[in-house]
């Protein structure tokens, strides 16, 4: 039985104490602390502490550094779950965020921020947003804030910081402090200064006294935004700009000065969790396209959903060549974790105008694992982006099979894969499925999440991409050894994958649970070389699987149910024998190929290839085709082949 739809009506319930009576008061929704006096919530958690089950790390936090007197103004305070526990808004202990220096203080307008949504479960993040008013006296302030269980405690790390609540008078530079000729600017953001710099930088006044005239400082657009081919002139008519311009209609690349349709684009190689924001770098991204990576996903923790630190991450992309989704807080994920927010306009407008035409951007990162409740506020995001840019695609990922019902919001898995693609109408598919477990070895449904997949992406005409498990933890997953990789990664390729990512690059360190993953949470390496080499297989592979259409995907019969995949009526190939294989056949203008990818156990396959073909295999090591010595049969040209644990072969006739 559920609570009439009244948003109105409340619930009381009272508590009798020894020291009186205190009564809690809360909406149908998630618990209200604008219902509490000052005098009900002063002392309601005065034990403090840290302990496994409830802990606290300041993850964000963004205000203005200057306000005025009673000036009303947007705070956000955002916290990690750190500990063991999962956040909640029950009535009798709920979580919230309280004010602190000194702890339950109203200098704000506000002592209490209550859950936005619950609950909030462990390594998660939860974003505060409220209204704060200014102290009616001038002064600097502490603006401090830590996580609170009603009647239990105080605990974990406190957002501390200081605002200036003054009447905002300016703080003008000198005038020889500013380049000649340019406008002086207060340096706080207050108001206006008056006259312009007089300083003359080595060389930028040509020897001369400085005068009023501004100096002519060359303004060059990006090249994205001017014609292909076309020179590239100044915006203010100062100097000459270098190279030509690269924008075509969409769907079309610049090439030799002229608009033409795009090279078939290789297979996506991409990660989970980025270095920290601490830690980008252009050695650092080095080191990740020296691995094999073509595109950079965002990081797992830190300030790195902070606009300017995704200046930071573009621009060191763009210095080693490659390309990376942003994933930005205050002006896109937010809409999907408050579905009660308007979204702005100017928000999606803002992101565009930042980071569209960075050569380096390859698209916006929304959210992870949504379930279908959540599909029609994602459309409303990702229609945003499109209308705006319809180059960049968005990217979400979603559940693998082995999610239950209730997290995916849908009967079954193939519902839920339909209604995301109808509802949303994605640029592709991304999903994870981590099969490698302590116990049973091997977590069967690896293959049949592929099929699954594939057919649903194949009937909308959409690529799939699939995160790949390349780390260990929560005492259920193991650390693949090199064969495994291959095997995950091949597998993936045979159905038709166009995107290979691993979970994960860079350990994250908010959750003692997770083992390292390519590299540990110091940068150290761990499984970076056995990755490394399977990228380069991927990357062989894929120069020739990527370009071309998939025809078919299925296994030898003796692959157990579920990941048991039936050929078509008229195989290209056909196999018997003892290794449990999978194999992808795939067709381009010319030629015919077939990926034939082991299981995680040993043996022998006969394969048989069409009547009369000249079949060739590929040494992934040295990228060179070879010819295959068949047998001619009655079942067409034969070739027997023994393969170990993850071995993979492209052959092409």
């Amino acid at each position: 039985m559920g609570l009439p739809n009244n948003k109105h009506l409340f619930i009381v319930i009272l508590i009798v104490a020894v020291v009186g009576i205190v009564a809690i008061v809360s909406t149908t929704g998630l618990f209200s602390w604008s219902s509490l006096s000052f005098a009900d919530r002063v002392g309601s958690a005065n034990a403090r502490g840290i302990s496994p089950a409830n802990n606290a790390a300041c993850a964000y936090s963004s205000f203005p550094n200057t306000v005025t007197p009673g000036q009303q103004f947007s705070a956000l305070v955002a916290m990690r779950n750190t500990g063991t526990k999962a956040w909640t808004s029950n009535l009798t202990n709920p979580y919230g965020l309280g004010s602190q220096n000194p702890q339950d203080n109203v200098r704000w307008g506000v002592g209490r921020v209550g859950l936005p949504y619950a609950p909030v479960q462990p390594n998660t993040v939860v974003y505060f947003n409220f209204t704060a008013t200014a102290p009616a006296t001038p002064g600097v302030y502490p603006f401090d804030w830590e996580m609170v269980q009603e009647y239990v405690q105080w605990f974990g790390q406190t957002c501390s910081a200081t605002i200036n609540v003054s009447y905002c008078t300016p703080l003008c530079p000198a005038a020889y402090n500013v380049v000649c000729g340019q406008v002086i600017m207060p340096t706080n953001g207050c108001g206006n200064c008056t006259g312009k710099g007089t300083h003359c930088r080595a060389g930028s006044c040509n020897g001369q006294a400085c005068t009023t005239t501004p100096i002519c400082i060359l303004q060059c657009p990006v090249a994205s935004t001017v014609a292909c081919g076309q020179a590239i002139n100044p915006t203010n008519g100062c100097g000459t700009c270098a190279g030509t311009g690269t924008r075509c209609p969409s769907g079309q690349d610049c090439q030799s000065g002229q608009c033409v349709a795009p090279l078939a684009a290789p297979i996506t190689i991409s990660f989970w969790c980025a270095p920290p924001y601490q830690k980008t770098s252009v050695a650092e991204y080095q080191r990740i396209k020296y691995a094999g990576f073509t595109v950079i996903m965002p990081p797992c923790e830190g300030d790195a959903t902070i606009p300017n630190i995704q200046q930071t991450i573009l621009d060191s992309a763009q210095a080693v060549g490659l390309k990376a989704y942003i994933a930005e807080y205050p002006r896109i994920t937010k809409y999907y974790y408050y579905p009660n927010l308007t979204i702005d306009p100017a928000d999606l407008d803002g992101v565009v105008a930042d980071y569209s035409h960075h050569p380096a951007f390859a698209g916006y990162w929304i959210t992870d694992e949504p379930s279908a409740g959540n599909f029609t506020r994602l459309a409303a995001i990702v229609d945003g982006f499109r209308q705006r840019d319809p180059t960049h695609p968005s990217y979400i990922n979603l559940f693998g099979n082995g999610a239950p019902a209730y997290r995916l919001g849908t009967p079954d898995y193939p519902s839920y894969l339909n209604l995301f693609i109808t509802t949303v109408h994605p640029a592709q598919i991304s999903y994870d499925n981590y099969p490698l477990r302590n116990s049973a070895g091997y977590k069967p449904g690896f293959l049949q999440n592929l099929e699954q997949v594939r057919s649903a992406a194949e009937a909308n005409g959409i690529p799939f991409w699939q995160i790949l498990q390349s780390w260990s933890g929560y005492n259920v997953f193991r650390a693949p050894t090199r064969a495994e990789d291959r095997w995950q990664a091949m597998q993936t390729l045979a159905f038709g994958a166009k995107g290979i990512m691993w979970f994960y690059y860079w350990q994250p360190s908010y959750d003692p649970k997770f083992g390292p993953g390519l590299l540990d949470k110091d940068g150290n390496r761990v499984l970076y070389d056995d990755i490394k080499a399977i990228n380069a297989e991927i990357q062989a592979v894929g120069k020739y699987l990527a370009p071309a259409a998939h025809i078919a995907t299925y296994t030898s019969s003796n692959i157990p149910y579920p990941d048991k995949v039936a050929p078509p009526t008229n195989p290209l190939v056909t196999v018997t024998g003892t290794a449990q294989v999978t194999i992808g056949t795939f067709s381009d203008a010319s030629r015919k190929y077939a990926l034939v990818a082991n299981s995680l156990s040993s043996g022998s396959a006969i394969l048989c290839f069409p009547a009369g073909a000249q079949v060739q295999s590929l040494n992934i090591s040295t990228n060179t085709w070879s010819a295959v010595g068949t047998t001619a049969n009655a079942c067409g040209q034969r070739v027997t082949r023994s393969y170990g644990v993850g071995d993979a072969t492209l052959y092409r006739w």
